[in-house]
């Protein structure tokens, strides 16, 4: 269960933020920290004191907690104050940072803290004028609940205008279903077969699962498996006895390397409690079997995640992680705070939660200039660099001949990349003997990276083999036309 504190920032520091003001209250760091009194999914409350009137700047719902060194690599800051301890959150669980948040005195007296020896009220140094102790929020206290949701209603009535997400990730109704893996999830096809789907799926070759971006009418339909056959949509907060709206729908199933990953989701989804029968002329069937479904939500609020992006570990048989069952509520509010934020936030930025990435041998291009012309040099920065953003660790073979010239790894997964960098806009590149070899060997996972106008707007896209139309496309649908020629070496004798 989350608690509440209050931290404090000395005014020295308000000054010196001063420019952060309107920027999202993802950061904080204390000594007090240290302890290990705050965990993620606990509550930050901002405060300062001006002239005696408390200050609310911001609150935060706790994601990590790491030692300044940590913080200063993750935020990317080297100019942190000198606190031994951080909390980080993301911008879609904070507020604003504000400074003329003024707590009403009537609030500031009605504020409590949770002691040793019970109950505890704010100190004053003026009782008459309503001056707050310099020292009463010196130390991080902890709020009753009561006590944070009387700050709750300053933010509130702040008007922030920030869009950003103030709600605890546990107000937002979620679910995660494990399927089967596939491509498009459109139908099952010759060259898109529904793998590692269970039980069902070994016995009947097919599962319900396989339609579900398949869009009709501006919808699509997807199903999960839940135990007993019913979702417990009270689990999510439920006041309907048939359906819960605005949920979020996670799809995650197992990739060839093994383990559970993301590969999908729907937003503002309508969750059932029981399965419905596929809408008439949707044409979900397969071999004459009607495919029904239990969440709907419109067509532009699902992502179907490309295959090389499928990289967002779900937790898996550990404590606090999914078990056995297909179905997941991470409702656990001690235990699932921290992996709620940080799917929310994914599903935001599409980029992995703190994650470090390495260039394994050092940076992907050959430092000397006569040997690399500036656009090679330009389109293997720009395909390592977009590959270290999506989360993978990224390695050069450029001089290696091994017919590709980078390796993007992460954990069990790995491309092997080809770069062609062209100055120009029309995408004609040309393979060696080797590299078109090592295409048709390795085709489950060898990408063909073209980057175009290299040195002025670079412009990427990224080749890979698709089983369903056994061709090479591109993430925009473009395929590879490709026309095999002959290559001599002559000399003079």
């Amino acid at each position: 269960m989350a608690r509440y504190f209050t931290t404090y920032w000395k005014q020295s520091t308000c000054k010196a933020d001063y420019d952060a003001e309107g920027e999202p209250f993802i950061s904080t760091g204390s000594n007090s920290f240290k302890a290990g009194k705050v965990k993620p999914g606990d509550i930050l409350y901002a405060t300062t004191l001006a002239d005696g009137q408390l200050i609310l700047i911001g609150r935060m719902c706790v994601e990590q907690v790491v030692t300044r060194s940590q913080a200063k690599r993750l935020l990317k800051r080297a100019n942190l104050w000198d606190a031994s301890h951080w909390c980080l959150s993301s911008a879609s669980h904070t507020t604003s940072i504000r400074y003329d948040r003024n707590v009403p005195s009537d609030i500031v007296r009605s504020l409590k803290f949770n002691t040793t020896q019970g109950l505890s009220s704010v100190a004053f140094d003026d009782d008459a004028r309503h001056l707050v102790s310099k020292q009463a929020f010196r130390t991080l206290r902890e709020l009753t609940p009561k006590s944070a949701k009387a700050l709750d209603s300053i933010l509130a009535d702040s008007s922030v205008a920030s869009g950003l997400e103030t709600r605890s990730p546990f107000s937002i109704p979620m679910v995660f279903f494990r399927i089967g893996w596939m491509h498009q999830y459109r139908g099952q096809t010759r060259s898109d077969q529904i793998k590692r789907g269970g039980a069902w799926v070994d016995t009947h070759g097919y599962g319900h699962e396989i339609m579900n971006f398949q869009p009709f009418e501006g919808r699509v339909y997807g199903y999960g498996q839940p135990t007993g056959g019913r979702i417990n949509i009270d689990r999510m907060g439920a006041n309907d006895g048939k359906r819960i709206e605005n949920a979020v729908v996670v799809w995650i199933s197992t990739p060839p390397e093994g383990g559970n990953v993301v590969v999908g989701w729907y937003q503002n989804a309508v969750v059932y409690r029981d399965q419905q029968a596929p809408p008439p002329g949707s044409n979900r069937q397969h071999e004459n079997e009607p495919l029904g479904y239990y969440v709907t939500t419109k067509s532009e609020h699902a992502v179907l995640l490309p295959v090389d992006e499928r990289l967002f570990p779900v937790p898996y048989r550990r404590r606090g992680g999914m078990g056995q069952s297909n179905i997941w509520y991470a409702d656990d509010t001690s235990q699932h705070g921290q992996y709620r934020s940080a799917i929310l936030e994914y599903m935001r930025t599409r980029r992995l939660p703190y994650r470090q990435t390495r260039r394994g041998r050092g940076a992907p291009r050959q430092p000397d200039p006569l040997k690399r012309q500036r656009v090679e040099k330009a389109a293997i920065d720009f395909v390592s660099d977009h590959y270290t953003t999506l989360g993978y660790s990224v390695e050069s073979f450029e001089q290696d001949n091994v017919g590709w010239d980078l390796e993007a790894q992460h954990e069990q997964r790995l491309l092997r990349i080809e770069v062609k960098g062209l100055s120009g806009g029309e995408l004609v590149v040309e393979l060696t003997p080797n590299e078109y070899d090592k295409m048709n060997k390795y085709y489950d996972s060898y990408r063909l990276a073209v980057v175009t106008t290299a040195l002025d707007s670079p412009q990427l896209s990224i080749f890979s083999f698709s089983p369903d139309t056994e061709q090479w496309l591109s993430e925009s649908g473009r395929s590879l036309a490709i026309d095999k020629i002959i290559a001599a070496r002559c000399r003079a004798e």
